[in-house]
């Protein structure tokens, strides 16, 4: 058995073939494990043990019908059905492995249900990975590390193995069974495009090793493409605030669940209409970015008294506005005491950003927007400045999907068949979601990357033994 990538989904797939007796190797092209998946603080989980204890419970079936709505009924559903029912087990059996959970609840608010398990310290970089690293090594498996998969190794219509890149020159890895983890296309722009996102001014929070390899080696022997229906986790920032290093997601001011994010602000288009109901990050936070997919450029329109409101107990927030202001990092933030001049900044038409702010302010007034129906308790007029302008650029948190597989995590040609000896798990597969990713299961995708690692090499396990 050969895995490639060493995230959350190649350790599970790694431990789970270990505990089936398959000789495993798992390759990772950087220099230790865990991946993307570092940064995840949680995973799913339905009618667990520790829900029980903690007095909650929920129908599963309640779960999948919101997720089918809420994907617009694009997806074949069979594969929520699995990973629902497979929750529990599947974090039952991370518990017996050592791997740390502390509480559970409905994260910030975004789940229908409390089902969201909480990494110990909040990261699987410190409750999930250390310990499937642990008994990974103990259970026997071999762990190649800066070792790059290149091409995979097709003969006779079979997987057979790859070819792979070393610090000390190419190798060719021969394996019975194939399983693709490489964490998806994040870090890819091309690929993103393919998918219709912009890549102007875009910040990556995803690991610089996630370009899409698995992606890339699938579609060379005929998988199914699935790219241009995979879901990003793409959301808003502003270039001009601060957004160093990997864990913007997590900024008070531009963090994606902050100012960028949307509330009680205005989102505008190149022409100065507004676009969409600004609190729809309340439905799910990935929706923050999909209308703006629409646009040529979208703006955010803001004001001291709004800003103060969305930074209240953030440390020195006005004199980090003020800097961001006056350096105006690729000119995406601009200050003004009116809306005329607000719009002459980035080139907006005066009476029509006039007429959007005097029709918005009505709304607020009225306690009714009758554009989008935004929730009244975040209609707040904007009738005194400063005013500010802030262009939203993308911020994407993990790139996702692209590779067709069946529901033993086989991956697919693009008539459905098999291609004998791939595998596919994690954020390379992610046949569950359509365009976005429906986060009313906080922790699903993490949930999904588990559920795929095993079962994939659960699957290879059977696959392996029909060779014999």
């Amino acid at each position: 058995m050969l895995i490639v990538g060493a995230g959350i989904s190649g350790l599970a797939a790694g431990v789970q073939a270990r505990q089936l007796c398959l000789k495993t190797i798992i390759i990772d092209k950087n220099g230790f494990v865990a991946g993307n998946g570092g940064g995840v603080e949680g995973i799913f989980g339905i009618n667990t043990k520790m829900q029980q204890e903690a007095g909650i419970h929920a129908k599963k079936e309640d779960i999948i019908a919101k997720e089918a709505e809420l994907g617009q009924y694009r997806a074949d559903g069979s594969f929520w059905v699995d990973l629902v029912n497979n929750s529990a087990a599947n974090i039952e059996w991370l518990l017996s492995l050592g791997v740390q959970l502390t509480t559970v609840d409905d994260y910030h608010g975004t789940c229908m249900f409390p089902t969201f398990h909480w990494f110990k310290g909040g990261f699987a970089s410190v409750g999930y990975v250390p310990f499937m690293k642990k008994k990974a090594d103990k259970l026997g498996a071999k762990f190649l590390l800066e070792t790059s998969a290149i091409s995979i190794i097709f003969d006779q219509g079979k997987v057979k193995g790859i070819y792979a890149k070393t610090p000390n020159g190419d190798i060719k890895i021969n394996a019975k069974a194939t399983i693709l983890s490489t964490g998806g296309v994040g870090h890819n722009p091309d690929l993103l495009e393919e998918q219709g996102w912009s890549t102007k001014n875009i910040h990556y929070c995803s690991m610089p090793s996630n370009t899409g390899d698995g992606y890339q080696m699938a579609m060379s022997v005929g998988a199914k493409d699935m790219l241009k229906e995979s879901p990003e986790f793409m959301m808003n920032y502003i270039q001009a605030f601060p957004h160093k290093g990997v864990h913007l997601y997590l900024d008070p001011i531009n963090g994606f669940m902050a100012l960028p994010s949307g509330g009680p602000v205005v989102f505008v288009n190149q022409d100065g209409r507004r676009i969409v109901n600004e609190n729809v990050k309340k439905y799910n936070l990935l929706y923050q970015r999909m209308a703006i997919k629409a646009t040529k450029v979208t703006y955010e329109i803001f004001n001291q008294s709004i800003f103060d409101k969305l930074t209240e107990g953030v440390e020195n927030a006005d004199q980090i506005l003020e800097e961001a202001v006056r350096n105006n990092e690729g000119q995406s933030l601009f200050k003004a005491s009116t809306f005329s001049d607000l719009a002459k900044s980035v080139g907006i038409t005066e009476n029509t950003l006039k007429q959007t702010m005097k029709d918005y302010n009505s709304f607020c007034q009225s306690g009714h927007d009758l554009e989008f129906n935004k929730d009244k308790d975040m209609l707040i007029p904007m009738e005194e400045g400063p005013y500010y302008i802030a262009r939203l650029d993308p911020s994407n948190l993990i790139g996702v999907g692209g590779i067709g597989s069946n529901r033993k995590f086989e991956v697919i040609a693009e008539n459905f068949e098999k291609i004998p000896g791939l595998y596919v798990a994690g954020m390379d597969s992610t046949m569950q979601y359509r365009d976005v990713y429906t986060i009313t299961l906080g922790g699903s995708a993490c949930a999904h990357n588990v559920n795929s690692g095993r079962h994939a090499a659960m699957n290879a396990k059977n696959y392996i033994d029909s060779l014999k």
